[in-house]
């Protein structure tokens, strides 16, 4: 029944290994999968994975091929949602693009090739987890992301910096979408203004997919502000109300929250982060 998943490994040299292990259990039609390279994983792990499952698995259908010796599906339909696997800048012939900012559109165009194939656009994407390397391509990749949406209708997203990704690519995004577009609707409280000189230029605080509220990644970011304290209580605690401007918008509260990532600078800050939150 998994239809998604979101892996991350410490060491690079563990890849090909640990691909061999996880396609054990997925022999026939292998979920959506995003694997990322990170500095830390909580405890004494060396590999983490975060899944999502669907209880029909009637309606659970493969979108493309899966590549040449990796356990993973480009995208899997479950229902209305489609799940994209991590999308890499890799050109058809496996070659990336020579300078940065048309690697980042050829990673769109990669996300562009499985929504065609399963009769979408990149209208019905309503969820967008961006990873990137280097800190310094960050305003490159939000300027060719920003070209593949409507400006003010964007998908929520959240972007992760990581320490590396698999297939030599220097960043990668992933998507989940929508089949149907009339329950597609943006929620953006008051106090999230929207403009060039605000914070929110290539994401939608939040996106409606029927009746799944998919939020963006929020920082300590203090809008009213306009700054982000640098104790990581006040940033959680922020970060918490930032949440909360957007669910009350939507009509909801904390209790709705069913699935949320927490990503960390420093492993260090893990426990006293769990307390806060």
């Amino acid at each position: 029944h998994v239809v998604a998943a979101n892996c991350y490994l410490e060491d690079p040299q563990y890849y090909e290994k640990f691909n061999e292990v996880y396609g054990e259990f997925f022999r026939n039609r292998p979920p959506a999968r995003t694997t990322l390279g990170v500095p830390n994983v909580p405890g004494d792990s060396r590999v983490e994975i975060t899944c999502i499952a669907y209880t029909d698995a009637a309606e659970i259908r493969q979108i493309g091929t899966p590549p040449a010796g990796k356990p993973y599906s480009p995208g899997i339909l479950a229902g209305n949602t489609l799940y994209i696997s991590g999308r890499g800048d890799q050109l058809p012939d496996g070659s990336h693009p020579a300078t940065f900012e048309e690697p980042v559109r050829q990673m769109m165009r990669n996300v562009g090739s499985v929504l065609k194939a399963a009769g979408l656009d990149f209208r019905h994407v309503v969820f967008s987890n961006v990873y990137i390397d280097k800190y310094e391509n960050y305003g490159t990749v939000n300027k060719v992301y920003g070209e593949f949406f409507e400006y003010g209708n964007e998908p929520a997203r959240a972007t992760v910096f990581v320490d590396w990704i698999p297939g030599d690519s220097h960043v990668e995004i992933s998507c989940i979408a929508t089949t149907d577009l009339a329950s597609r609707k943006v929620v953006r409280p008051a106090s999230m203004r929207y403009g060039p000189d605000e914070r929110a230029m290539t994401a939608s605080p939040a996106v409606w997919a029927g009746n799944t509220l998919y939020l963006s990644g929020l920082s300590g970011f203090d809008p009213a502000e306009g700054i982000t304290t640098g104790d990581l209580e006040k940033q959680a605690r922020q970060m918490a109300r930032n949440h909360i401007d957007i669910l009350v918008e939507a009509g909801l509260k904390l209790d709705d929250i069913v699935s949320g990532n927490v990503y960390l600078r420093d492993i260090n800050d893990y426990q006293r982060f769990n307390e806060i939150y």
